[in-house]
């Protein structure tokens, strides 16, 4: 699936079901190409919101996706694409999803330390921040 086809799916995520949603991961995580060959950046940067779209995904899965993330913010930290992914990633209150889907607080506790720590504070860092902090004191059970 090419970058505008994967841009295309992430706008639509909340109405593609629970097994669509973890074939999409699948394609997107697991193709060996991805592996082996440099992807074009816009194309990396339409993969990540695809995959930060995907609600439907198990929390642990979430919380995989948000540390590879964590990685790249801190090598990067001015990222915007990277940082909104996270945030949607670590979302408290998520936009259509099931609630067992959320990441854990104490995860996305250790995402917040991190975004609080880096050297470049951007307006989307602070984004991120709002999703990921709403919520963090509660219980979603």
């Amino acid at each position: 699936m090419s970058g505008w086809r994967a841009g295309a799916v992430a706008r639509i995520a909340g109405g593609i079901n629970a097994s669509e949603q973890q074939i999409l991961y699948k394609k997107f995580t697991s193709h060996p190409d991805n592996k082996k060959k440099r992807l074009n950046r816009q194309l990396g940067y339409e993969r990540w919101r695809l995959l930060a779209s995907l609600e439907h995904l198990l929390a642990g899965t979430r919380a995989l996706l948000g540390n590879e993330l964590l990685a790249k913010i801190k090598r990067e930290p001015g990222d915007a694409i990277w940082l909104w992914s996270l945030g949607r990633l670590g979302a408290r209150i998520p936009l259509y999803g099931p609630l067992h889907s959320v990441v854990a607080a104490e995860i996305t506790g250790e995402w917040l330390k991190t975004l609080l720590e880096l050297s470049t504070f951007t307006a989307v860092t602070a984004s991120a921040i709002v999703l990921i902090a709403r919520r963090i004191g509660r219980s979603l059970a």
